[in-house]
């Protein structure tokens, strides 16, 4: 009949305690797997057998014994195992079984290892405390048995050991599988397929989170430093919104101003858009004609301000000056750009006092024109 797991335990329990008198020897060893445990017990076996069978010192010297054993068994924590039992056990093996029996009928029928009153000092040997039997699942009164029977129960005492060990590493490989398995199985079903990597996004993102959660810890750890740091940040978080606000506004004023304004607004008198920009171009027409330059450019700049006006892209306003007009078209606008260079052309020859000459005159009827024909398209 195997024993499983719960004798491993019971057993490896059994042999933390010391076989003489209780005690310990030497320092905790240092945690290891089952295998290095394994090596060991079959070691042992061997050193029993060699003691069993030569029964001399240098077969059954104690220190062939090694050092303890600590093994860390998955899910149940580290076992200590000693060996202080097997180490008597070599030691008394030393003598013969004869000598054995002679020592203690010396002692009144008793054997010294079972007799803690018995101090061995008559016959100069040192003492031997009571000692429990080897293993309590073989023997059950361990102190009246020569060396050699004891000697075959601590081999098959080491076996028990070996096999249950070997059973427990077996057992778990097997539950490996056997989890892999049904991890497999469970993956297969319907509710996992649509399973896929994560997307990058969110890896990203939870990057970003934790340099965040960093930021901030770093933020708290300083403040703890210097309590004065927390409200100078505190202004300039209040700072940085209100800017953010003010900006805001402004910018969705700006937009505000640019939408296209309903059908039927009034135009009020004095805005370009109230005489229509066919008047004004009729105008820059017949000044080019008669070779009137600078009338020409102002016709021809009021023309294109009236004719984009009258498409309602800006409220009509007569205080308006022409540089707030191409301000009012989005940067990426196709028309600000020529519109911006209408009004300088414009204000060079209107308000500038320079000459105008054909050129410039064609030049700024050519850059009307265009922004006419372009009046309809956002």
């Amino acid at each position: 009949m195997r024993f499983h797991c719960p004798i491993l335990i019971v057993s490896l329990a059994l042999f933390t305690a010391e076989v003489n008198g209780g005690t310990t020897s030497g320092p905790t060893p240092p945690a290891s797997s089952l295998a290095p445990y394994e090596e060991h017990l079959q070691a042992l076996v061997s050193v029993v057998d060699a003691c069993a069978a030569k029964r001399n010192d240098d077969a059954c010297d104690p220190g062939r014994v090694g050092a303890d054993d600590s093994v860390v068994l998955p899910g149940l924590g580290t076992r200590e195992i000693r060996y202080q039992w097997l180490r008597n056990l070599l030691e008394r093996a030393r003598q013969p079984d004869g000598k054995q029996g002679a020592d203690a009928e010396k002692t009144g029928g008793a054997p010294p290892e079972n007799n803690p009153a018995q101090t061995g000092a008559g016959n100069g040997e040192r003492p031997v405390p009571a000692r429990p039997p080897l293993d309590a699942l073989q023997l059950q009164n361990a102190g009246d048995k020569p060396p050699s029977v004891l000697l075959t129960a601590a081999v098959a005492r080491l076996k028990v050991d070996l096999d249950e060990a070997q059973h427990w590493t077996a057992s778990r490989r097997a539950g490996h599988q056997s989890e892999h398995g049904m991890l497999k199985q469970v993956l297969a079903q319907g509710i996992y397929s649509d399973l896929g990597e994560e997307p990058g996004r969110n890896r990203v993102l939870e990057k970003l989170g934790g340099w965040i959660n960093i930021f901030f810890d770093g933020l708290n750890r300083v403040g703890m430093r210097m309590p004065w740091l927390g409200r100078v940040l505190m202004v300039l978080f209040f700072v940085v919104v209100g800017a953010l606000l003010i900006w805001s506004m402004i910018q969705n004023e700006r937009r505000l101003r640019l939408q296209l304004l309903p059908e039927g607004l009034g135009v009020p008198d004095g805005a370009p858009s109230a005489r229509g920009w066919e008047l004004w171009w009729r105008d820059a027409e017949s000044a080019a004609k008669e070779s009137q330059w600078r009338e020409a450019v102002h016709f021809a700049y009021w023309a294109s301000i009236a004719r984009l006006e009258q498409k309602r892209l800006w409220p009509a306003d007569k205080a308006r000056t022409p540089r707030e007009y191409p301000r009012l078209l989005k940067a990426d606008d196709p028309r600000r750009a020529g519109l911006l260079q209408l009004t300088r052309s414009f204000e060079r020859t209107w308000y500038g006092g320079r000459d105008a000459d054909e050129a410039t005159c064609r030049s700024a009827m050519g850059l009307a024109r265009e922004l006419m024909d372009a009046g309809g398209k956002r």
